[in-house]
């Protein structure tokens, strides 16, 4: 498997990393494009099971990223090893620890979440966010963030705890922006792992109900977040320039990952090119995503 190729999703990494020393930046997007395939590959439901079984796999990335010696030297471990290579030799001590355990539980939820597509596990709203706080790689890619800007809040967030609230808004909005713009392609592949399909099922919604649900909710987590970052940063903790630095790269990340959700035929389609239009109605095919501009032209 060809893991370096794909070259939209280094598009996501740039756009979400704009202010990121450019060797860092570089470093994020071979380590980006591992875990999309990661993604591609461990989530698709029509996986045989049994099929290199995730929990073994995922114990033998955790060996990379301690340091320790695995059974077998395969393609994904491999590639893994080169690239947390590179992070590693600039990354703080403490930090590394954070963004291992990180990494750790996002693929703890990674195996749930398998999993409950293969068995067809149905959970409520609330249960749902829950896994994909994990199960979503959002939390190491905040630290990641400390990475590309040369910053090392090990310290800070040890101490205040406004910063993890922060990273938790910024967290769900993430979450609920890829379920929007990624329900297209999971609905018409049988994949129920996604906000709108629970909303849909548990909360017995009708499919616009469950959009307008997710769509709300992403404005009052933005709206959320600019607050609680505008506070932060007029209190005595916002002024260290790290830690301004690091809540523009978080923001900086939403918009980024919100404009690539746009442009990205991962979501939308082969050959899918995206026409600027953000307000109107979107056709959801199996072939392709449509957005078309409202009638007053918005």
């Amino acid at each position: 498997m060809a893991f370096f190729l794909a070259c939209r999703y280094a598009m996501w990494t740039c756009l979400c990393f704009p202010l990121g020393d450019a060797q860092r930046v570089r470093d994020l997007c071979d380590a980006s494009q591992y875990f999309f395939v990661i993604d591609d590959d461990f989530s698709d439901a029509s996986r045989p099971k049994g099929r290199e079984g995730e929990p073994a796999i995922f114990c033998e990335l955790m060996a990379v990223l301690r340091g320790e010696s695995v059974a077998k030297d395969r393609e994904y471990i491999q590639v893994l090893r080169e690239v947390w290579s590179r992070l590693r030799t600039r990354m703080p001590l403490a930090q590394q620890t954070r963004y291992i355990e990180a990494v750790r539980d996002f693929l703890r939820g990674f195996a749930v979440e398998v999993e409950a597509r293969r068995s067809g596990t149905c959970f409520n709203y609330v249960d749902y966010m829950g896994l994909r706080r994990d199960s979503v790689s959002g939390k190491p890619y905040f630290i990641l963030a400390e990475y590309a800007m040369d910053i090392d809040l090990s310290e800070e967030f040890a101490a205040y705890p406004e910063l993890d609230a922060l990273n938790r808004t910024a967290l769900d909005q993430l979450i609920l922006v890829n379920d929007l713009f990624s329900f297209r392609k999971e609905y018409f592949a049988g994949d129920s792992m996604n906000a709108i399909s629970v909303l849909r099922r548990s909360g017995g919604l009708d499919l616009q109900g469950a959009v307008s649900v997710v769509c709300d909710t992403v404005n009052d987590l933005t709206r959320q977040f600019v607050h609680d970052r505008d506070r932060l940063l007029s209190s005595d903790l916002g002024r260290r320039p790290h830690v301004r630095a690091y809540a523009t790269a978080i923001g900086q990340i939403m918009a980024g990952n919100l404009h690539w959700s746009f442009l990205t035929p991962r979501y939308h389609g082969a050959g899918y090119t995206w026409n600027h239009v953000t307000t109107g109605t979107v056709l959801l095919d199996r072939e392709r995503t449509t957005f078309l501009a409202s009638s007053s032209g918005e």
